[in-house]
């Protein structure tokens, strides 16, 4: 079949889609007739100067009349770094948090300091200086005898901190050295018994604290004698209980004097009777303890004494089964093991659920999403030991700060204050504005479309009006009908039009709109699938059942992207390790979906920086733009912060003389992982990921000065645009609105920033989207945004 006979059937397929076959034909004419211009051709019209002036304000994202508000952070207080623990004092109105980093405790006036008295959010905290080299990970409160109970994982002891004399009003024993209890064994998170005043400390031993060190005990702590006022009892070692492997958390069920803990690598909860076995009669330490199964890697525990049920945050497998299981503690408690061996409800929650905190007053379990950076609101009186009605439900979910770790609730203000791990804040929140009842304040959840298997990748072909999408864990690409699943109709979101297997693995998509080709990277097999996309679309499925050929690329491909001046692929390899830093370079004149005669041969590569994840072609100035990630993992992660820029008029799908040449190289933010291109301005932007764990930020490169031909700017490190979600995986232009979007990989959000406008936001708006985002694209023609939530197996349909 010729390249002209090809045009005419791919114009036919589209022609009962958009009215007559004349008018698609001149549509498709005008197409073709425009080509970008070749490098070294006139520069494109003048545009304004976005890499000078940055500009960023958003516009408001709107469906019809319908409106999704933009998702809104809480105030927040100031405290050491990297917060972990946390626990409120009622008597003193004085919240607490153990800061790992820099080993203190930080002392916060919760009575200045809440959802109704937010003034007094910026006041400076006092702090307690812990043993050096401490890392606390758990505190906990007796408030019996008003002591703080600090667990130190690295320096295997347990803080005893008088908080009659350190709290909000009383400053005067903040600065005293606390006293320790000796715990050989990683003590990580504590709970008070205060019917036999006993602390019980979850030891987690080597997962912890590394070296030979193995526990898989708690420690039982006798609270009467090693308290604020009287340490005569903290020199002894304490006895300590037998429980699964890796306890990481504790609770205890006061009405049945039960402790229960999260034995996070079996999977389990262990019951331990706090009657005997207690700081005082150790009789019943030395049994074997009765366990119930739970969700995959229990993190937390909490009890409702009202309600006979406990609650597990159970974080997943890499995120995946994030969970919150629902124990009956009326009959699995220390005297009644009846119940044990029943099988947990299981609530879906947001990514890694953390810590969880019940509000009696509200009927409401709140749930932090350490990956997520929200808090989930279940309902616990539809979802308890005795109704699980409302258990399958996925709860609603409002926004907190970077990696929530710990969370404690003041019932006298109805505040909620979670501490921030990466932020070194704690967030003040109205527990009452997202509950199980009222869900005004929650996030606007989108709507979505059914896809496969962990979706990875997106793309949008506007001649069939089609999205790919890529998905990893089902070696599939599905194919939705964008016509029918937008921002204005969304009938054709319940599931894919059709499914096409593909390699091992897929992680890109792109669209050659001239030979009418899907390409999509397979990681796992290094391949490029070639799909026919006029015979494979939304309209047309004939071609879908049909095993695609493919070419053989670099280990572990992951970006792509067109070039259609040259009719060249690009894919990127990470190679072993994310230590491959090549690029593929495959002639889309000879491998596409009419013409297979090149797909067997092996691309050429060029050599670009470390681990390059995304890339972006200019189509006006034939150059290619290289994020070049670098190691996240491993020993010694080498931060990726460069850009390559390879010319594409001398290194493409015929002409390589110029792939084997050194590359000119822009250094930009932490960690780039997505690069867009507009290409009226001759502006690039790259989201800089930051590894997750900092602020991540837009890079905006003037392609005027930094291009395949003029290189003067590249030594320069470009401005980049501040408060973009936290992690961006992914990044994408609509040219019809001047819009970036970024998939927010860490928040669960797409962050929306308006690069016409002249006025410089801090902190662009952000958008609630599905678990795990992880790719985006626009599809101007139905003014749509589509967001892949890796976790969730769907698309969130934004409009744009």
């Amino acid at each position: 079949m010729s390249y002209n006979d090809h045009i005419q059937r791919r114009l036919r397929s589209r022609a009962t889609r958009y009215g007559s076959f004349a008018m698609v034909a001149s549509l498709a004419l005008a197409i073709m007739a425009w080509a970008p211009a070749a490098s070294g051709s006139a520069a494109p019209a003048a545009t304004q100067d976005l890499a000078s002036s940055a500009p960023v304000a958003a516009r408001a994202l709107q469906s019809g009349s319908e409106h999704l508000r933009p998702v809104v952070l809480p105030p927040t207080v100031a405290v050491g770094n990297s917060p972990d623990g946390m626990v409120l004092d009622p008597a003193t109105h004085t919240g607490y948090t153990d800061n790992q980093n820099d080993n203190t405790v930080s002392v916060i006036n919760a009575a200045t300091c809440n959802t109704k008295a937010t003034r007094g959010c910026d006041q400076r905290v006092h702090s307690v200086a812990l043993p050096k080299g401490a890392s606390p990970e758990g505190i906990a409160l007796d408030a019996a005898t008003g002591t703080l109970y600090v667990a130190n994982t690295a320096a295997n002891t347990v803080s005893v901190i008088n908080a009659k004399t350190c709290n909000a009003t009383d400053f005067s024993g903040c600065g005293q050295v606390p006293a320790t209890v000796k715990d050989s064994y990683g003590p990580l998170t504590l709970a008070v018994d205060p019917v036999t005043d006993t602390v019980y400390v979850a030891n987690c031993g080597n997962s912890c604290i590394g070296g030979s060190v193995t526990s898989d005990t708690v420690s039982v702590i006798n609270g009467a004698t090693c308290n604020a006022e009287d340490t005569s009892g903290c020199a002894q070692t304490p006895p300590a209980v037998r429980v699964g492997q890796v306890p990481v958390a504790v609770a205890v069920d006061p009405t049945t004097d039960t402790v229960y803990v999260a034995d996070e690598a079996d999977n389990t909860v262990s019951v331990i009777d706090g009657a005997t076995c207690n700081g005082v009669v150790h009789s019943g330490c030395g049994r074997r303890t009765p366990s119930i199964a739970v969700g995959i890697g229990p993190n937390w525990i909490a009890v409702d004494p009202a309600n006979h049920t406990a609650y597990t945050a159970n974080t997943g497998n890499n995120g995946a089964g994030s969970t919150v299981s629902v124990i009956n503690t009326a009959i699995c408690n220390a005297t009644d093991h009846s119940g044990c061996g029943q099988r947990t409800a299981a609530v879906p929650v947001g990514t890694q659920p953390w810590a969880v905190t019940v509000d009696q007053a509200l009927h409401t379990l709140f749930v932090i999403n350490n990956w997520d950076d929200t808090i989930s609101a279940i309902n616990t009186s539809t979802c308890d030991a005795a109704d699980r009605s409302s258990c399958s439900h996925q709860p609603p979910t409002s926004q907190v700060g970077m990696n929530p770790q710990a969370i404690t609730l003041d019932p006298s203000t109805g505040t909620l204050y979670v501490a921030n791990f990466t932020d070194n804040t704690v967030s003040v929140i109205d527990a009452a504005s997202c509950d199980a009842s009222d869900v005004r304040g929650c996030r606007d959840e989108p709507p979505v479309a059914t896809v496969g298997a962990f979706p990875t990748a997106v793309a949008v072909d506007v001649a069939n009006s089609t999205v790919y999408v890529a998905n990893q864990d089902a070696n599939t690409v599905s194919v939705v009908d964008a016509a029918i699943c937008n921002v204005t109709r969304l009938i054709g979101c319940a599931r894919p039009v059709a499914a096409v297997h593909v390699g091992n693995a897929p992680a890109g998509v792109a669209i050659d709109q001239a030979t009418g080709t899907a390409y999509v990277v397979n990681s796992g097999d290094n391949t490029v699938s070639v799909i026919d996309a006029v015979t494979c679309n939304a309209e047309e499925t004939s071609g879908c059942a049909s095993s695609p050929p493919t070419v053989k690329v670099g280990r572990s491909p992951r970006g792509i992207d067109v070039d259609q001046a040259t009719d060249t692929i690009y894919v990127t390899n990470l190679g072993v390790n994310e230590t491959g830093d090549t690029v593929s370079v495959i002639d889309g004149d000879t491998c596409n979906s009419y013409d297979y005669a090149g797909c067997a041969q092996t691309p050429p590569t060029v050599t670009v920086g470390v681990a390059p994840f995304d890339l972006a072609v200019n189509q006006v100035t034939d150059t290619v733009y290289v994020a070049n990630t670098g190691q996240l993992g491993g020993a010694g992660p080498i931060v990726g912060d460069t850009v390559s820029v390879i010319d594409g008029a001398t290194c493409n799908g015929t002409q390589h003389l110029g792939c084997g040449k050194a590359l000119a190289t822009i250094k930009v933010g932490p960690y780039p992982y997505g690069v867009a291109i507009d290409q009226a301005s001759n502006t690039v932007y790259v989201a800089n990921n930051n590894g997750g764990d900092g602020p991540a930020s837009l890079s905006v490169i003037k392609g005027a000065t930094c291009d395949a031909t003029i290189i003067s700017g590249c030594g320069k490190t470009p401005p980049a645009l501040p408060g973009l979600g936290r992690a961006p995986r992914d990044i994408a232009f609509d040219p019809s609105t001047d819009t970036i979007y970024t998939a927010n990989h860490d928040d669960a959000s797409a962050s929306v920033i308006d690069v016409g406008s002249p006025t410089v936001v801090q902190s662009p708006p952000r958008f609630a989207v599905g678990r795990r985002p992880i790719a985006v694209a626009v599809d101007p023609a139905n003014h749509t945004v589509y967001v892949a939530d890796s976790l969730d197996d769907t698309l969130s349909v934004l409009p744009g």
